[in-house]
């Protein structure tokens, strides 16, 4: 399981989660995703959409560690 999260400072953040004999949080990513605080976040599949104040969506591909850009209005 991965969890994401995303902060004022624009960054969006996510950490692994192993939950086996010994549960272990391990840092997967981060990206400085947005030019101010990250407002939301979803996630499908391997595929993860942040939406910031900037009025950007970022889009990554969390299985392969890669952003794939951004969409704007």
């Amino acid at each position: 399981m991965t969890l994401v999260g995303g902060s004022y400072e624009r960054f969006l953040f996510g950490y692994s989660y192993n939950n086996t004999t010994s549960p272990k949080l391990d840092r997967s990513f981060t990206y400085a995703a947005h030019k101010a605080a990250v407002k939301c976040l979803a996630s499908a599949g391997p595929f993860l959409a942040s939406g910031g104040v900037d009025d950007l969506i970022h889009i990554y591909d969390m299985r392969l560690g890669k952003d794939l850009g951004y969409l704007m209005n």
